[in-house]
């Protein structure tokens, strides 16, 4: 069987994959997730992704993200344990309105793993100051998970430069309950790593297993290769050891209502309509949209149902 070499990231590689005659005849081999996302991307004619690294803030952390599309720029978020790669069946048909960057904060996916930096703050600088190097003075945002509570933080830290914002199933650090048992264990010094070192796929399937509807739909095996990598599951504890921090920063966040239309998605399995009311008292207009069929990850579980939400809000004038 003919080889055809990928190059590039993990989620590059997805979304360049053409399909055609190859994969009618069996010629490319696939799974059922890179299928469709190629498939999409196939009719896709503006999308042109390529990866892209920018070095940002005073201790020079390098990002990670991949472009494409165009449009109005829009940011794409993901959460943990999770990488950029969580976008990619929606990726292809947000590049058809859009200027689409789907970026690995610090510490996830392909992007440095520096020791400190993690309050959301500093992680919103990271960002605006990624943006910003790709010329894009104003900007959309959609953040799931701990993408979340960074993108309340840049929408709270830049409000004249971010138009929209989809804030996706997460409590935010200060402005709700901290509801899962892992998020106090994730915050604890050292014995984390001490427990899931070479135990990677255990704990990261026992997650996407509790909290997804549909964890077949998951990308789970790009996940663990990401956080199977030195220092990752320690980058990713950090967002969590940050906390404290980044609740503070939330209070003073909150006593300045967001201005932007924001939208709050929810799977129907998992926080479903509740993050409105979260979000009613530091946002002024803030509408709700729960994902059909979905758990924890609307955007892998019910992609298209996630794109019904997400295209009307972000295209709005």
């Amino acid at each position: 069987m003919k080889s055809f070499p990928l190059k590039g990231s993990s989620l590059l590689s997805t979304l360049s994959l053409s399909l055609g005659l190859n994969l009618l005849s069996g010629v490319l081999p696939m799974n059922s997730v890179a299928a469709e996302a190629a498939s999409n991307n196939a009719s896709c004619e503006t999308c042109n992704f390529q990866d892209g690294y920018a070095v940002v803030n005073e201790d020079r952390v390098r990002l990670h993200y991949v472009v494409g599309g165009k449009g109005p720029a829009l940011l794409l978020i993901p959460g943990w344990p999770q990488t950029a790669y969580t976008w990619h069946k929606i990726m292809p048909e947000l590049a058809r309105h859009f200027t689409v960057i789907a970026v690995d904060p610090r510490g996830l996916g392909d992007s440095n793993r520096p020791l400190s930096g993690y309050d959301t703050d500093n992680v919103a600088r990271d960002l605006h100051e990624l943006m910003q190097s790709l010329g894009h003075s104003a900007y959309s945002v959609v953040g799931h998970d701990v993408g979340m509570w960074i993108g309340y933080s840049m929408a709270a830290n830049y409000p004249d430069e971010i138009s929209r914002i989809v804030l996706s199933e997460a409590g935010i650090p200060g402005l709700d309950p901290l509801r899962s048992w892992h998020f106090a264990f994730n915050q604890l010094v050292d014995l984390p790593e001490a427990l899931i070192e070479g135990k990677e796929r255990i704990y990261l399937e026992w997650l996407f297993n509790s909290f997804a509807y549909r964890p077949t739909d998951l990308a789970t095996e790009e996940y663990i290769r990401a956080y199977s990598k030195p220092g990752a599951m320690r980058a990713g504890f950090a967002y969590y050891r940050a906390i404290p921090q980044t609740i503070e920063q939330n209070k003073k966040h909150g006593l300045t209502p967001l201005k932007m239309p924001v939208l709050t998605v929810g799977g129907e399995f998992a926080r479903a309509g509740g993050l409105k009311d979260m979000l009613a008292p530091v946002a002024t207009n803030v509408t709700a949209r729960v994902i059909p069929g979905a758990g924890h990850y609307p955007q892998e579980e019910a992609p298209q149902e996630m794109l019904k939400a997400l295209l009307p809000f972000l295209t709005a004038k």
